[in-house]
């Protein structure tokens, strides 16, 4: 027996995926205070078993959530001290965070990090983190990375009834250059890369292209691990369409979508925008659920 512990919003789709399971859930209630505090609480984690999959998101409301999130930890270790744990965190906010661009800065994610590691999770489990190699550095905690951009893709293919051979994967920076290389020889697409800029004080991004040659592609996909205001790839979407393709789409595993992204990529000649429910938006067609039977076996 496996239980899982996950917010209420989220125990319909977790049970439907996981319905050849066995398991039980357990909900989490929140408490909020008239001075802003916040305080946790596991009704029935007596009924908690010795094997446990903790899922929960930390955006939005990140800072909320995360006090949230070891409150919970706090309880389940109290309570089930030597239960193996699975911690499930969907998006890993404040992973951009991952070293000193600026004198005196905190380093966030080492932060998040050992926070977490202080309450001895057997495992943490991310999807598609910005910077796998700074998360090996710092976590003090065995993880297992997971990567849905894939099953995105394929997806993104079906419902447009599109084959990948003549289809153009851009990277928005150097950073995504191994996740489209691997999707272009799994699929066998061409890909291509954008060099960007930004300023560490403003936020200002410059681009700079290679010569592309992109009018002869059936569709062009950019493609990122996240979206969040969406400024890097309506940039790159203006230069696809002003050379000649507007057959554009916009592709990452987490859609945060934040000040008006959608708009902003809509008009800078974006068709349509494909991710994950890492964050779940209506744009989402890859559910990361489908996962968790994998990992209650992995349990």
């Amino acid at each position: 027996m496996t239980t899982i512990i996950a917010p209420s919003s989220s125990e319909e789709k977790i049970l439907r995926m996981v319905k050849d399971e066995d398991v039980i859930y357990i909900g989490i209630d929140v408490k909020s205070f008239p001075n802003g505090e916040l305080l946790a609480r596991i009704t029935d984690i007596n009924r908690a078993d010795d094997k446990i999959l903790l899922y929960f998101p930390l955006f939005p409301d990140t800072n909320n959530n995360f006090v949230l999130l070891l409150q919970i930890l706090e309880i389940i270790r109290y309570y089930k001290e030597n239960s193996r744990l699975l911690v499930i965190i969907p998006y890993l906010s404040y992973s951009r965070q991952d070293r000193r661009f600026l004198m005196g800065e905190a380093l966030s994610l080492k932060v998040i990090l050992n926070s977490i590691s202080q309450y001895n999770p057997s495992f943490l489990i991310f999807y598609d983190v910005h910077n796998i190699s700074s998360v090996i550095k710092m976590s003090k905690t065995p993880f297992i990375h997971l990567s849905v951009i894939h099953e995105v893709f394929k997806r993104a293919l079906y419902k447009l009834s599109i084959q990948p051979s003549n289809i153009l994967l851009i990277s928005p920076d150097k950073g995504r250059e191994y996740v489209v290389k691997n999707l272009s020889k799994k699929f066998g697409c061409t890909y291509a890369i954008v060099s960007k800029v930004r300023d560490k004080i403003s936020g200002e991004v410059t681009f700079s292209f290679t010569d592309i040659d992109i009018d002869g592609f059936d569709a062009v996909f950019i493609v990122d691990d996240e979206i969040s205001t969406g400024g890097t790839m309506a940039g790159v979407a203006r230069y696809v369409v002003q050379h000649g393709n507007h057959n554009v789409y916009a592709l990452a595993s987490h859609l945060l979508l934040v000040n008006n992204a959608e708009e902003r990529l809509f008009k800078s000649g974006v068709k349509d925008i494909f991710g994950s429910d890492t964050i779940p938006r209506k744009y989402s067609i890859f559910s990361i659920f489908e996962t968790f039977s994998w990992l209650i076996k992995s349990l």
